[in-house]
């Protein structure tokens, strides 16, 4: 097959059963064809002894040059050493801030903490996280959505050790609870996590 234009994939047939076909321009970019007629971008590549795949858009939602284009990008992150597909995987996979916190509170917070200290811990995820926060992917948390969230306010700031405390606790247990951070993308998220503390006092 020569190199995919919009054309020739829009020729493309459809048969009984799916198929591939490959760029000839670009190793590990091709096009798959459903017996449906949806035909969706491909971006292929061995890391190890696996092969990852992974779906790019469909045709006439995105177009082959735009799918190209993803796909370069993905194979340089390859090239680099990463697995996209694989931090795409575990993205998906991560919890929401309010899922985290819910975790947090059952298995860290009412079986380690004194009662006063879980009865202020689940206030303050009560009364100030989840409702700026708890809806958010905890791979998708950063300064500017806590900046838009949370303003300061003179009586929280006197509490800021309690709440960072919290915070340091809830940043490490992610960690211990959860495999996310073998991703380097949801790492840097914790620590992001963590340094928003400050600004959000």
């Amino acid at each position: 097959m020569p190199k995919l234009t919009q054309r020739s994939v829009t020729a493309l047939q459809v048969e009984p059963k799916d198929y591939f076909v490959w760029d000839a321009t670009l190793p590990g970019f091709g096009v798959r064809v459903l017996p449906s007629g949806v035909k969706t971008y491909q971006v292929q590549y061995r890391k190890g002894a696996r092969t990852r795949r992974a779906a790019l858009g469909r045709h006439g939602t995105i177009t082959t040059e735009e799918a190209r284009a993803i796909a370069r990008g993905m194979l340089g992150q390859v090239a680099g050493g990463l697995d996209p597909v694989e931090e795409i995987a575990l993205e998906r996979m991560a919890p929401t801030m309010a899922g985290l916190c819910d975790r947090f509170l059952e298995l860290h917070v009412d079986v380690r903490l004194k009662p006063g200290t879980a009865r202020d811990y689940r206030a303050q995820i009560r009364q100030r996280i989840k409702p700026a926060l708890g809806c958010f992917k905890v791979t998708d948390v950063h300064r500017k959505d806590v900046a838009k969230a949370v303003r300061y306010d003179k009586r929280r700031y006197r509490r800021r050790n309690r709440i960072e405390i919290m915070f340091g606790r809830l940043k490490d247990w992610r960690r211990i609870a959860t495999r996310y951070d073998r991703c380097a993308k949801v790492f840097l998220s914790a620590v992001a996590l963590a340094a928003t503390v400050m600004f959000w006092l």
